[in-house]
C-alpha cells in the first residue's frame, strides 16, 4: 500500500488510484490511514479498477508537487485514463469518499 515517487511511472492504466498523503507525526493522518484500509476492499467500481496507496508527503516531493498537496492528510483520486484528479484535504468520512468516487468516475 505504501507508494513512492518511483512507483508512479508504473501506474495502472484505466484505473483510479487513491493516494493518501500523510506524515508520521500527524495524528489525523492515522485516522485517515485506518479509513483507507477499511475501504481498500473495494477493488472495482463501474468496471474501473481501484487501487489504494499511502504516500509519505515528506519523502515523495514529485507526487506532492504533481498533485499540489499543501497539507496532510490529503486524499487524491487520480484516474489514469484521462490523467485527471480530484483532491480533498482533512479527515474524510465514508460519504465524502463516495462523493469523490462519483466525481472521478463521472469525469471519465
Amino acid at each position: 500500500m505504501e507508494f513512492s515517487d518511483a512507483d508512479f511511472k508504473n501506474i495502472h492504466t484505466n484505473s483510479v488510484c487513491v493516494f493518501l498523503f500523510y506524515t508520521k507525526s500527524c495524528p489525523p493522518c492515522k485516522i485517515s490511514i485506518r479509513t483507507l484500509q477499511e475501504l481498500s476492499h473495494i477493488t472495482e467500481l463501474n468496471s474501473t479498477s481501484i487501487y489504494f496507496h499511502i504516500v509519505n508527503g515528506l519523502n515523495n516531493p514529485f507526487l506532492v508537487k504533481k498533485f499540489n498537496v499543501k497539507s496532510v492528510p490529503t486524499v487524491v483520486m487520480h484516474h489514469s485514463s484521462n490523467n485527471r484528479y480530484i483532491l480533498q484535504s482533512g479527515i474524510l468520512s465514508y460519504s465524502e469518499f463516495e462523493h469523490m468516487f462519483d466525481e472521478i468516475l463521472k469525469e471519465n
